[in-house]
C-alpha cells in the first residue's frame, strides 16, 4: 500500500458522520452559502495534523490529495505542502508555490 493509499484510507477510517453535519452547518455548505456543496468528512485540526505527521508524503501525492472531494484531505495536503516546503529548496518550493497559485486561481 502506498503512503497516499495509507492515508486516504486513516481519512476514511477516522469519519465521524456526527461532526460532519456540524461542519457542513457551520462552514455554509448550503445552497447560495459561500461554501456551497463542500463536504466534510469531521476530522477535527489537530488529527489532521498528526495524520500529516504519521503519513508523510510527497509532492505529488499531496497534489493529488488536494483535488479530493473532502475538505479534510484538501486541508490535510496543504499542511504536508506546508511540512515539504520547510525543508526545501528554491526549485522545490517555487514548485509548491505554483501550484498552490494555479488551485487558487480555478476556485
Amino acid at each position: 500500500m502506498s503512503h497516499l493509499s495509507a492515508l486516504q484510507a486513516e481519512l476514511k477510517r477516522l469519519t465521524d458522520p456526527a461532526k460532519a453535519t456540524f461542519l457542513q452547518r457551520f462552514f455554509k455548505t448550503g445552497p447560495g452559502q459561500y461554501s456551497e456543496g463542500d463536504k466534510f468528512r469531521g476530522i477535527t485540526l489537530p488529527v489532521q495534523r498528526a495524520l500529516v505527521k504519521a503519513h508523510p508524503i510527497g509532492f505529488d501525492d499531496a497534489a493529488e490529495l488536494l483535488e479530493s472531494e473532502w475538505h479534510e484531505d484538501r486541508l490535510v495536503a496543504l499542511i504536508q505542502f506546508m511540512a515539504i516546503y520547510s525543508k526545501a529548496e528554491g526549485p522545490l518550493r517555487n514548485k509548491i508555490h505554483k501550484h498552490y497559485l494555479s488551485r487558487v486561481a480555478e476556485r
